[in-house]
């Protein structure tokens, strides 16, 4: 069975997250590791920050709408989603905006 994953970044970075894996498949592992940088200082944000939650704000941000998180938890606060949305501006990820 080959490597299976959970990942949060396909709910905000589609595209990036397709090129990502192939590239990594063709072997362009240089390439890969470029866009993965370009996308890390969200990608820490969210596993600092609670991954699910942090991960639909990221979505929210990029103009994804994934609904607000079941309980028992809550929305971002207001300065995380701040942070994040300058972290992802960064980025340079507009989707749905």
């Amino acid at each position: 069975m080959p490597p299976v994953s959970i990942w949060g970044a396909p709910n905000f970075a589609p595209k990036e997250c397709v090129a990502i894996y192939e590239l990594a498949k063709a072997g362009k592992y240089t390439e890969a590791l470029e866009i993965f940088k370009r996308l890390w200082n969200v990608l820490d944000f969210l596993g600092k920050e609670g991954y699910a939650v942090a991960t639909k704000a990221a979505a929210q941000a990029v103009g994804v709408d994934l609904g607000v998180p079941r309980a028992p938890y809550g929305e971002l606060p207001a300065d995380k989603k701040e942070e994040l949305t300058k972290l992802i501006a960064e980025t340079g990820l507009t989707y749905a905006r």
